[in-house]
């Protein structure tokens, strides 16, 4: 057995950051797609697999690319075989929700004593190399999806203005423990921001000069794990589930790219406004 920081098998294994294979390739692209008539999810992929040896197994049947989608909010944790090149999974409404893991590998169908390879690290030898059933030949990287059509709602639904006589006029504070993010603010300015609110530029406005450092804000109560005490309210499961979409790490976001991101540029969707006026 070959041991160094990525070894996790008694045999050679093709893996992006593995040395086993000189050359060769397993990987697996995906695209989501999300039905809001039915709620049918269907995962389309696309399997590469470059490393001759081991897709000649695959196509003589003696092993099989599988797919593990699980999905711990249903509890749904299957294996499926798809092919090399293009194929596609269709679950049905309800089997996948929020946060799903798919990890692919390349498995023995059966015994294999007789696998040879040119391309295998020197420090395998040149015998041939025996494997059982089950035995895991590829791994491709795994990713986590976010399912649900949560993260297509607009990122202003997920806020609220509410009047607190305790913030002080032309200022405003957050409160994250409710099914909304809520703005507070004194009477009088939330009547000016509500007055904002009627137009286009004035939306933008307020986007702009309040929503955007509320958003980093909540970017910021949220990383490293401290979320978790929001899990309960809606507006986390929208803004979790966007993120997601987007790829912003919430465990380490950068507070103003990301807070614009989300946004989509609010600061150019304001100046193209201006030109308007």
């Amino acid at each position: 057995m070959r041991l160094n920081i990525v070894t996790r098998f008694p045999h050679p294994v093709l893996e992006e950051n593995s040395s086993d294979y000189s050359a060769g390739i397993f990987n697996v692209e995906y695209s989501i797609s999300e039905c809001r008539n039915t709620g049918n999810i269907t995962v389309r992929h696309e399997v590469e697999l470059s490393q001759p040896d081991v897709a000649e197994l695959v196509e003589q049947g003696r092993a099989s690319v599988i797919l593990f989608v699980e999905s711990l909010r249903t509890y749904y944790n299957q294996r499926h075989i798809i092919p090399v090149g293009s194929g596609e999974i269709t679950f049905a409404k309800g089997e996948l929700r929020d946060k799903v893991r798919l990890r692919p590998y390349v498995v023995a169908n059966q015994e294999i004593s007789d696998f040879q390879c040119e391309e295998l690290h020197e420090e395998f030898g040149t015998a041939p190399w025996a494997f059982q059933s089950s035995d895991v030949l590829a791994v491709a990287p795994e990713i986590t999806i976010n399912v649900g059509l949560e993260k297509l709602a607009p990122m202003e639904s997920i806020f609220s203005l509410s009047i607190s006589d305790e913030v002080p006029e032309g200022r405003t504070k957050v409160k994250l423990d409710e099914q909304r993010i809520t703005i507070l603010a004194s009477k009088k300015t939330v009547e000016g921001l509500n007055r904002l609110r009627t137009s286009g530029f004035g939306k933008l406005s307020l986007l702009n000069g309040v929503y955007l450092p509320v958003l980093m804000q909540v970017l910021d109560a949220l990383k490293s794990g401290g979320g978790g005490i929001y899990e309960e309210y809606r507006w986390h499961g929208v803004f979790e589930a966007t993120c997601t979409h987007l790829k912003i790490d919430l465990e380490n976001p950068d507070l103003l790219e990301d807070a614009q991101s989300l946004f989509k540029s609010p600061l150019g969707r304001f100046l193209a406004a201006s030109k308007e006026l």
